[in-house]
C-alpha cells in the first residue's frame, strides 16, 4: 500500500503541477490578450481624436468661408450703390456741362452782336458819349459773364473727368 500511496502522491504532484503551468498559461494568455486590447483601445481613441481635430479645423474652414461670403456679397451691394450714385452724377455733370456750352455760345453771339452795335454805335455821330459808355460796359459785363461761364465749363469738365476716373475705378474694383 505503501506504493499505491506513493504513487497517489506523485499524481497528486503531477496534477497540481500540471493545474499551476495551466494557471500560469491561462494568466499570461489572458495578459497578452489585455495588453493587445488596450493597445488596440488607445489606437482606436488616438484616431478618434484625428478625426474630431479634422472635423473641428474643417468646421473652422466653413465658417470661414461663409463669412468671406457674407462680406462680398456686402461690398457687392454697396459697390453697386456707388455705382449707381456716380452714374447719376455723370449724367447730372454732363447735362449741366451741355448748358453751359450753349449758354457760353449764345454769349459770345451777345457778345459779337453788342461788339457790332458798339462800332454802329462810334460811326454814327449823333450818338452820345453816355450810349457809348454804357455799351462799354454791357460788353465788360458780357466777358466776365463769359469768363465765369468757361471757368464754371472748365470746373465741371474738371469734375466729369474725376467722375470718369472714380466710374471706371469702381468698373474695375467690382470686375
Amino acid at each position: 500500500m505503501a506504493f499505491i500511496t506513493r504513487n497517489v502522491s506523485i499524481t497528486l504532484l503531477f496534477m497540481i503541477f500540471i493545474t499551476l503551468a495551466f494557471l500560469i498559461g491561462s494568466t499570461v494568455s489572458y495578459q497578452v490578450k489585455l495588453v493587445k486590447l488596450n493597445q488596440e483601445y488607445d489606437n482606436k481613441v488616438t484616431t478618434l481624436k484625428e478625426i474630431q481635430d479634422k472635423a473641428a479645423q474643417t468646421t473652422d474652414e466653413l465658417n470661414q468661408a461663409i463669412r468671406e461670403r457674407e462680406l462680398r456679397q456686402v461690398r457687392g451691394t454697396s459697390f453697386q450703390k456707388n455705382y449707381g450714385e456716380l452714374k447719376s452724377a455723370q449724367e447730372i455733370a454732363e447735362a449741366m456741362r451741355d448748358r453751359l456750352v450753349q449758354e457760353n455760345k449764345d454769349l459770345e453771339t451777345a457778345i459779337s452782336g453788342s461788339q457790332r452795335e458798339y462800332v454802329e454805335a462810334r460811326g454814327q455821330e449823333d450818338t452820345t458819349s453816355k450810349e457809348n459808355k454804357a455799351l462799354e460796359v454791357q460788353q465788360n459785363s458780357l466777358l466776365e459773364m463769359k469768363l465765369r461761364k468757361e471757368n464754371t465749363l472748365r470746373s465741371l469738365k474738371r469734375q466729369l473727368d474725376e467722375l470718369q476716373a472714380a466710374l471706371q475705378k469702381l468698373k474695375e474694383n467690382t470686375t
